[in-house]
């Protein structure tokens, strides 16, 4: 069950991800924010530069989740084990992966207006 856990919570990130950098933040944006302070040959440097290297965010995206949940579990494991009660360490790895989904719920409800904005704008 620790595995599929955490598996959803890599697939949930990675879709995220996707839906942030493919729908959310279009070279428009990037144009209509970045116009003032850069040139436009800049600004296409830049979205170029982005495009090269994106997918490395993807490969180290669950390296990243694995290690953003381990640090904490091995903190409170360690609790545990100073304070001499005994707990094995997949059931506190186990508890900081559902804990990890706290932080998703966060991000998915921050991004629910503009899901909401883009299908009635696809409905109309």
């Amino acid at each position: 069950m620790l595995r599929k856990l955490f598996l959803y919570l890599i697939v949930l990130g990675s879709v995220l991800a996707l839906y942030i950098d493919e729908i959310l933040l279009t070279e428009d944006v990037f144009y209509f924010h970045l116009a003032e302070q850069y040139s436009n040959t800049r600004i296409e440097q830049m979205l170029e530069f982005r495009g090269r290297w994106l997918w490395l965010t993807y490969l180290f995206a669950p390296i990243i989740t694995f290690f953003k949940i381990l640090i904490p579990a091995s903190l409170v494991y360690l609790g545990f084990y100073l304070s001499n009660l005994k707990y094995p360490f997949s059931d506190v790895f186990k508890a900081c992966v559902i804990a990890e989904f706290v932080f998703f719920c966060k991000s998915f409800f921050k991004l629910l207006p503009s899901v909401l904005y883009f299908s009635l704008l696809a409905y109309y």
